[in-house]
């Protein structure tokens, strides 16, 4: 949008400094009489920008899958994020069963505490409005909340 205004400012002060003031011209006679000018009307409009998709917030409220737009935006593709906050039930388990995973097969997991990293979560426009729906696990672009069960996080973890 920038870029459009822009592309306008510079096209009116084109258009401006070629419609000038009417010069003045000497005829015989002495006397300075007014050259005559057609008025010169162009529309300028701006070409329009073509901008990227835009991140669009997400609220986790049960399971779901991201789309693979947003999925790419946020550069998760093939990654496990997993959110939990104080207060959750499961979340000590999984969280902990996760970390024995990620140790013994290799798999890197990106841990988010809802209370803490609130600034990751801005960033990534995530947002999980209650406990209810924690630990909010997010495995290549699919939100599993709660306790899925120590198989399918292995399972699911041995596949990425």
């Amino acid at each position: 949008m920038k870029a459009g205004i822009l592309v306008l400012l510079i096209a009116v002060v084109l258009v401006s400094l070629c419609v000038s003031q009417p010069s003045e011209t000497t005829t015989g006679e002495g006397a300075s009489q007014p050259e005559q000018t057609e008025d010169i009307t162009e529309n300028v409009t701006p070409e329009p920008q073509e901008t990227g998709p835009e991140m669009e917030a997400i609220v986790i409220e049960g399971p779901m899958e991201i789309s693979a737009e947003q999925c790419s935006l946020r550069s998760m593709e093939g990654k496990m994020l997993v959110i939990h906050a104080l207060g959750c039930a499961e979340c000590p388990h999984v969280v902990e069963k996760i970390q024995e995973y990620e140790q013994e097969l290799g798999t890197s997991v990106e841990y988010i505490d809802q209370n803490e990293d609130t600034h990751r979560l801005s960033a990534l426009e995530i947002s999980v409005p209650s406990t209810l729906y924690m630990p909010a696990v997010i495995i290549d672009c699919k939100v599993y909340t709660g306790n899925m069960g120590d198989r399918f996080y292995r399972e699911s973890m041995e596949a990425l």
